[in-house]
């Protein structure tokens, strides 16, 4: 789990993100994580937001289908183990990850997550608000008419609770079409 951004750090809180041997020494860590120094001086506020897991990392661009009889969907899931999936027509599948260690039960609980539309409008799913990852998140486009197309576009970004930092950004098109 990510250290904290502000306030004290002790060396046994370092040696549980970081592992290590006792007695503790600060000059184990040398370079462990950006941005503790690989040499020279380090402080316990080097360690400020740092992590020895993976790291928030994304497909530049996902985009999903659905055609089939109405009604139909097309939903992104982003799960708390780092995980993401897809659904179409209520069948849902792996489609990759956002951390690049999942799967990691509870990573979730260090980042938050917002949707903003691009273009469409999306039939269920929080937009434009940070939400925690410590739940699932999720975003559906559905097309309940026959002959009708339906579209959204969302800009995904994925931030650290500790920092606010946003940590990656994504594009995210959700398509759902009858099959007529």
């Amino acid at each position: 789990m990510t250290l904290q951004a502000s306030g004290p750090i002790s060396l046994s809180e370092i040696q549980t993100e970081f592992a290590g041997s006792n007695p503790i020494a600060i000059s184990e860590y040398y370079g462990v994580d950006t941005p503790v120094p690989s040499s020279g001086e380090i402080s316990m506020s080097d360690f400020y937001g740092t992590s020895a897991g993976g790291e928030v990392t994304m497909e530049a661009t996902y985009t999903i289908t659905s055609i089939k009889t109405v009604p139909t969907n097309a939903k992104i899931l982003y799960n708390t183990d780092g995980s993401i999936d897809q659904n179409k027509a209520g069948i849902t599948t792996d489609l990759g990850i956002w951390w690049s260690a999942s799967p990691e039960t509870g990573i979730g609980s260090d980042y938050e997550i917002r949707a903003s539309i691009v273009s469409g409008t999306v039939s269920s799913g929080t937009t434009g608000s940070w939400l925690a990852l410590s739940l699932q998140r999720s975003w559906n486009r559905l097309s309940g008419a026959e002959g009708v197309f339906e579209s959204v576009t969302l800009t995904i970004e994925i931030r650290d609770v500790a920092t606010s930092t946003v940590q990656d950004t994504t594009t995210v098109t959700l398509n759902a079409s009858d099959d007529v």
